[in-house]
């Protein structure tokens, strides 16, 4: 399961100026979060590389 300080850190990353959602590759995992009024898209590191496009 994804880590609370990986969330933490995305929410951190998604709060730069022009941003407003996160994305955290993993191994296997999906699932969506919201951290801190932020949008937080777990999943598969392959199905991120194959997406027509990435955000």
């Amino acid at each position: 399961m994804t880590c609370d300080y990986e969330l933490r850190g995305a929410a951190a990353a998604a709060q730069l100026p022009g941003r407003r959602r996160a994305l955290v590759p993993t191994l296997d995992q999906s699932d969506r979060f919201v951290e801190d009024g932020i949008e937080i898209e777990v999943q598969p590191a392959w199905r991120w590389l194959l997406a027509p496009t990435r955000t």
